[in-house]
């Protein structure tokens, strides 16, 4: 069969892909656990595991419909209503294709062949075959992520449900042609992509956008960074900021559990300050369609509508038409974007 006819029948496709990410799944796995296969019984040989108690919950739902809480000695279980920790929705999506595998020792296990293989096949559809080869390629060097399609956890099924996250995300970028990317954290990173290409810059260091002075007065000799805008923008800063009111909050989920605290939040809406320094910069120099915003703490709602409030207020009338868009990717990010420019780098 010729791959022009695969690329014209989607279906074939589909089929095609899956067919790909078993064998590769099947070569990850005799490497991974070359003496023994799955016709044996799957799980450690000690009880108190996750994997034992996933696997029993998703047999509760295959034979009584509900899953059935922990288990404990003789058998004894919690009543109806206790689901561990992810609670009931995680075992009733296991169910679906559990179904198909029946109510066993290694239900959990196939289950999750069959939702690493599902999440191959929709990232299939964003990539051609270098770029999967690419990815491929990363999934065996960084080799834990891979590892956990072989267990009993629910781990691939996060992974399934990133892979349609990041395959909905190329989607709907998939018209941007020229943006930059920031992500803020411990330090601030960020990408520029003009015409499709991200620009590398003459050292390939392009858009250290953390580098941009936002504070002359407090550049000091000697310290990289100093008045910089990762000083001020970044996770650190805030974590700084707001330690120097209460040593305890040492944490981006600390501080918003303290959110309601007017010292608290004072420091956040001033860093939120800093941040929107630094874009409105950003959009002056370049006007970009679009401007993704990353790192996890970006993810709270209340800092994402600030930004886009005050940045728009504090843009010139003919710049008003960037978008601001939170990423999709996650902590996997570094992952797809290192798969990404591999493939790149194969096709020159």
């Amino acid at each position: 069969m010729r791959f022009e006819y695969i690329k014209e029948k989607r279906w074939i496709r589909l089929l095609f892909f899956a067919f790909c990410a078993v064998v590769f799944l099947l070569a990850a796995f005799v490497i991974a656990h070359c003496d023994s296969f799955t016709t044996g019984i799957w799980f450690p040989t000690s009880t108190n595991s996750d994997e034992v108690i996933y696997n029993r919950q998703l047999v509760g739902v295959l034979k009584v419909g509900s899953p059935q809480g922990y288990f404990g000695y003789n058998e004894s279980h919690a009543a109806i209503g206790t689901f561990s920790t992810w609670g009931p929705l995680v075992i009733w999506l296991y169910a679906i294709p559990g179904f198909l595998f029946g109510a066993g020792y290694n239900t959990m296990f196939w289950c999750n062949l069959f939702f690493a293989v599902l999440a191959w096949v929709v990232l299939a559809g964003r990539m051609n075959r270098k770029q999967q080869l690419a990815f491929a390629a990363v999934l065996l060097c960084l080799w834990i992520p891979l590892r956990q399609i072989f267990t009993a956890t629910s781990e691939p099924l996060h992974f399934f449900l990133l892979a349609c996250v990041v395959s909905g995300s190329l989607a709907a970028a998939k018209g941007s042609k020229n943006f930059l990317c920031l992500t803020y954290g411990t330090g601030v990173g960020g990408a520029i992509v003009l015409n499709g290409s991200i620009y590398t810059g003459n050292t390939f260091s392009g858009a250290s956008f953390g580098g941009i002075v936002v504070h002359p007065e407090a550049i000091t000799k000697d310290v990289e960074f100093s008045g910089c805008y990762e000083k001020y923008a970044s996770t650190t800063a805030l974590v700084k900021r707001v330690m120097a009111v209460d040593r305890s909050l040492d944490n981006g989920r600390k501080i918003f559990e303290a959110f309601e605290r007017p010292e608290i939040r004072a420091e956040i809406d001033g860093w939120i300050d800093e941040i929107v320094y630094g874009l409105i910069t950003l959009i002056h120099i370049f006007n970009p369609s679009d401007i993704l915003l990353g790192g996890g703490i970006l993810a709270q709602k209340y800092i994402i509508e600030e930004v886009g409030r005050r940045v728009n207020e504090g843009i010139s009338e003919g710049f008003r038409g960037t978008r601001l868009r939170q990423t999709g990717l996650g902590n996997q990010a570094g992952l797809l974007g290192a798969a990404w420019l591999a493939s790149g780098l194969l096709e020159k």
